[in-house]
């Protein structure tokens, strides 16, 4: 069965500070989930249809391959991803599309602090 999901790159610097991009906080209903929904622009997504993984960099091209495993464009993707931040990316972010999920309506590239995020588009992934 095929589906699409939204694909970000993500430039964090450190493994450290991509698991705190995405640590997510529930305390304050006015504000948002982590780090990634701030660069989104909504408070809250479905996040049970996030995969999230830092690639490190260099990133390794098997650890990315793995990453998109899957998406049916890959090499798209992957020259997309090379693109990105200047060349600095070292995480990915892949959000399922389905229509009975909340999720991110407006997908774009963002900013928090020095972690850049780079959308790099919807693309179909088989199951």
């Amino acid at each position: 069965m095929s589906q699409s999901v939204h694909i970000w790159a993500i430039a964090a610097g450190d493994a450290q500070t991509f698991e705190l991009f995405l640590e997510e906080q529930y305390d304050e209903d006015d504000v948002p989930m982590n780090g990634f929904a701030a660069t989104q622009g909504v408070t809250y997504y479905d996040h049970d249809w996030q995969e999230a993984y830092f690639l490190g960099n260099p990133t390794a091209p098997s650890a990315l391959r793995e990453a998109l495993s899957g998406v049916t464009d890959m090499d798209a993707v992957i020259a997309l991803f090379g693109s990105a931040g200047a060349g600095n990316c070292d995480g990915l972010i892949r959000l399922s599309v389905t229509e009975d999920v909340l999720g991110i309506s407006r997908p774009r590239d963002g900013a928090l602090g020095d972690i850049a995020v780079s959308y790099l588009g919807m693309f179909d992934a088989d199951d």
